[in-house]
């Protein structure tokens, strides 16, 4: 059946050559109209992203208390997106100075596109509905915990198969 069959078997490094993982974040964003296009909605996935490489990082190091249950997706607003994003962005440069193979701060291609964003208009400001923020920071909770290294010479993190499924 062709609804079912897929058209290719190749993961998405393979298909587009990406050199490493600031080059696949700008083609996923750019390749996906409601973040390229709505820089609220891309705050929501970039906060998302954040908390899902944070939390796949807490998960390789056996680190039980992850970000994701302390950050759930229902719990999310725009009232609590600048609240989240210091907390992270705490646990974040702590696991960086922590990791000799980081050698500088973990996860900096989501944190510079996101400080850009709310740097210009605070989240209270906004006017993404709750649904939409929480929906599209969902998807960056997804995209986060799956971005592992295209290239395993110029990795910030160790990659492994197993990701955390405690959304």
């Amino acid at each position: 059946d062709p609804r079912t069959t897929p058209t290719t078997t190749e993961i998405m490094s393979d298909t587009n050559g990406f050199s490493d993982r600031d080059d696949r974040l700008a083609q996923f964003i750019d390749s996906h109209p409601a973040l390229a296009e709505d820089e609220e909605r891309r705050a929501a996935f970039l906060l998302g992203a954040l908390v899902g490489r944070v939390a796949a990082y807490q998960n390789r190091r056996g680190i039980s208390r992850t970000v994701i249950r302390q950050h759930p997706i229902d719990a999310m607003t725009r009232r609590r997106i600048s609240t989240t994003l210091n907390k992270v962005l705490e646990k974040n440069a702590h696991y960086s100075e922590k990791d000799e193979k980081a050698g500088m701060l973990m996860n900096d291609r989501y944190i510079t596109r996101l400080s850009d964003i709310v740097n210009r208009r605070t989240p209270e400001e906004w006017s993404l509905s709750t649904d939409d923020l929480r929906m599209h920071y969902g998807l960056g909770l997804t995209y986060g915990k799956n971005d592992d290294s295209t290239d395993h010479t110029d990795e910030e993190e160790p990659a492994t198969a197993d990701t955390q499924t405690d959304d």
